[in-house]
């Protein structure tokens, strides 16, 4: 049997063992509408017998039975699934792998064949890359994401593209070495990351869509509020510029 035909039996094996699993209780599942097909895709992270594995969900609304695809397989965790939609009705998943060193990945389904891509790796391989999230701009997919250092922590992003080694950029680094909860947010033709860069500031950082550079770190106070309030206050200031 050839590689391809092995690899793809494998996961329909897997995918019969955890169709009826439930999601990760604390590894909730993301979802997207499909606006080309009209049916709700799901992503999260399940429980198999040789660890967690990230399962794509079609559900086309009509009672039929949820169309079920495992995208990942191996002896190390995939955690914290996440996926987007483009406007021709391509699918983007992206997830972080717990391994020797972890890493962020991402796999698209070309809408026109139905087919998925290999896995392609966004992170650097001396990384510790976790948590990443996912947004489409119009023209290019990007991913944020976290990378875990002894001192703190550095916000990367990442734009996927057909480069072998699309590593993402680092635009910011914060001593928070707790919850980061990092954002990527596009609206209006505007791209930006926002974090939690300590326990009463918001970090936040700006495409340049002229010159394609990130710009400088700001940091906005939740010490009168909180963190969804600050980053509403972030959005204005964004799109007002």
């Amino acid at each position: 049997m050839p590689k391809v035909a092995r690899i793809g039996a494998s996961l329909m094996a897997l995918a019969s063992i955890v169709l009826t699993t439930p999601s990760r209780a604390d590894d909730p599942p993301d979802s997207e509408i499909n606006e080309i097909s009209g049916n709700i895709e799901i992503v999260d992270a399940v429980s198999a017998p040789t660890g967690y594995r990230i399962r794509h969900i079609i559900n086309d609304g009509d009672g039929e039975p949820p169309a079920v695809f495992v995208l990942t397989s191996g002896s190390h965790d995939d955690e914290s699934p996440r996926i987007e939609v483009d406007s021709t009705g391509n699918t983007w998943v992206t997830w972080w792998r717990d391994g020797p060193h972890d890493e962020v990945l991402v796999r698209k389904k070309t809408f026109l064949t139905g087919t998925w891509s290999d896995e392609q790796v966004i992170s650097a391989a001396s990384e510790e890359s976790r948590n990443p999230e996912i947004v489409d701009d119009g023209v290019h997919v990007w991913v944020a994401y976290e990378i875990a250092q002894p001192t703190g922590t550095v916000i990367a992003v990442g734009v996927i593209n057909d480069e072998p080694d699309p590593f993402g950029s680092h635009i910011a680094s914060t001593p928070n070495m707790g919850t980061v909860d990092v954002m990527i947010h596009h609206e209006s033709q505007r791209l930006w990351v926002t974090w939690i860069d300590d326990g009463t500031h918001v970090g936040w950082c700006k495409r340049n869509s002229s010159s394609g550079a990130w710009g400088t770190v700001n940091l906005e106070s939740y010490a009168s509020d909180d963190v969804t309030t600050a980053r509403q206050r972030i959005k204005a200031l964004v799109l007002a510029n």
